[in-house]
């Protein structure tokens, strides 16, 4: 179960100022000014949004504020300052600067307290003042946080790259920290999977062991906290909801109240019917929870749902057939391996703006993952209302999730069905011979869509005999297919001219 903070990054779309790096220049002729000049040096830098954290500071008892040498200054952040300002910054004037905190997603602008000054020091370094993020952050000596400056943004990005942790176990009836020191980034921490009980949902919590606890959880809190919990005490706690971060979405929870306590020598339990509602779990589904000492939060995601078939009754002398759920094994529906319908767009799809879907297909691929009574309605003819998500992009970070576009799923008098969204068709200018893919996804209760081959066709110039202006047209031989598992790209290496005309 991996969890990271969604860092900001650089729009690659906007247009950029000029950024150099700047140097303290001696002039001869205002030797005896007090004032030191600085000027831009060298070529235009690009810079690196793939490896931002090229300032890195592991916390020691001393440390009250950040001490930046003065070749980090220089390097990675003043080159991304207009000169003015890396006048006076270097020239000794106190700068209020922006910060932006990526673990908890917070801006705070320049005054808000956080001043960037030069040293005076045999090294010419420079010092910014965090310790409020030290405080709020509840950081300890060990850990190791990042800082850049955003040229976009023109502000100073946090992060804490890893913690400091160590085991918890009971000495004499203490709770104590034991064995060497872990240090904890965000891809390897231990994690729990979890399947729900009947007990869960109607408690509204979540049980865990006191062997899970140890393993899984206090390794990551602080001493105090942990013993406080042990004692009895009940913390509150936050929690994330991560189940759709493929799909560039996690629920915060930053209203819901959570709370975890001892249950007894053997467990503990966290309260979360919020949750628990809102993923809508069920017994024997299968979550994973961690402890992430990062952001001091409980990260939570829901990994496969138990779902079943649907069928319809046959009791012998009755008219009326309902539908049912097999008594038969459960399916289970799991993020991991996620099976899609696939289907070939036809005219009639473009013409109406509809996906139809047989009757076989509905009750194999859609029905098992819906719930009894909505499945219920829909088969006995009532239109539903239903949410779809476009992932096509979802490998470069984006879903389009149509919050505010009404998508209905209704049976057709030959007993099959349809999906009628004729704003998927439209934005996706989905055309004849399109292949798509198309799911239920009952974890997130919607329908999940993506392109995967679109028909294209080379184009040539007509060649009328008579005729001066030759147009531009669509040959007729065979079509050529884009294929999103096996794209080709154009290889190209840079020349002099595309640098300085801005072009390829």
């Amino acid at each position: 179960l991996k969890f990271s903070p969604k860092f900001p990054i650089l729009d690659r779309q906007m247009a950029y100022p000029i950024w150099r790096k700047k140097q303290i220049h001696f002039n001869p002729m205002t030797s005896n000014s007090e004032e030191q000049e600085v000027v831009e040096i060298g070529s235009p830098l690009k810079f690196d949004s793939n490896n931002p954290w090229k300032i890195k500071k592991t916390i020691t008892p001393q440390l009250l504020n950040l001490v930046i040498s003065h070749s980090e200054t220089f390097d990675y952040i003043l080159p991304y300052w207009n000169l003015d300002n890396a006048k006076q910054l270097v020239n000794g004037a106190l700068k209020g600067v922006a910060m932006w905190d990526v673990i908890n997603d917070t801006k705070c602008n320049e005054d808000a307290g956080f001043i960037f000054q030069r040293l005076n020091n045999k090294d010419d370094d420079y010092s910014l003042s965090v310790m409020g993020l030290f405080n709020t952050h509840r950081l300890g000596v060990g850990d190791e946080i990042g800082l850049y400056w955003h040229p976009r943004f023109q502000t100073f990005m946090f992060a804490i790259l890893s913690k400091v942790c160590r085991k918890k176990m009971f000495l004499f009836g203490n709770l104590i920290e034991t064995g060497p020191v872990q240090t904890i980034h965000t891809n390897n921490m231990m994690h729990m999977t979890k399947k729900i009980t009947s007990q869960d949902i109607a408690f509204g919590e979540l049980r865990i062991s006191s062997l899970v606890m140890f393993d899984c959880i206090l390794q990551y809190w602080n001493l105090e906290l942990a013993t406080s919990l042990v004692n009895g005490n009940v913390e509150h706690v936050g929690l994330w909801d991560a189940t759709e971060q493929n799909y560039g979405r996690t629920n915060r929870y930053e209203d819901a109240r959570f709370t975890f306590r001892k249950l007894s020598r053997d467990e503990y339990s966290l309260t979360c019917m919020t949750l628990i509602n809102d993923r809508g779990l069920g017994v024997d589904d299968v979550i994973g929870l961690c402890w992430n000492p990062i952001v001091s939060k409980f990260i939570f995601k829901l990994i496969s749902k138990v779902c079943r078939k649907k069928t319809f009754s046959n009791t012998p002398g009755v008219m009326t057939r309902d539908l049912i759920e097999t008594t038969g094994p459960a399916i289970i529906f799991d993020l991991r391996n996620i099976s899609y319908l696939g289907k070939f767009i036809a005219p009639q799809n473009i013409a109406q703006g509809t996906l139809e879907i047989s009757s076989f297909q509905t009750s194999e691929y859609i029905l098992p993952y819906w719930k009894l009574d909505k499945a219920k309605s829909l088969v006995n003819g009532n239109v539903e209302l239903v949410g779809v998500w476009d992932v096509t992009a979802e490998k470069y970070g984006r879903t389009i999730r149509y919050e505010d576009v009404g998508f209905t799923f209704s049976k057709l008098d030959n007993l099959d069905y349809s999906l009628s969204c004729m704003a998927l068709i439209n934005d996706r200018g989905l055309g004849v011979g399109d292949e798509i893919w198309l799911c239920w996804n009952p974890i997130i209760s919607k329908f999940i869509f993506k392109i995967i081959s679109k028909v294209c066709r080379k184009k040539t110039f007509s060649n009328t005999p008579g005729v001066m202006t030759r147009d531009l047209i669509e040959t007729t031989g065979p079509a050529i297919i884009f294929d999103l598992r096996n794209i080709s790209y154009l290889g190209k290496f840079i020349a002099p001219q595309n640098i300085a005309q801005g072009t390829l």
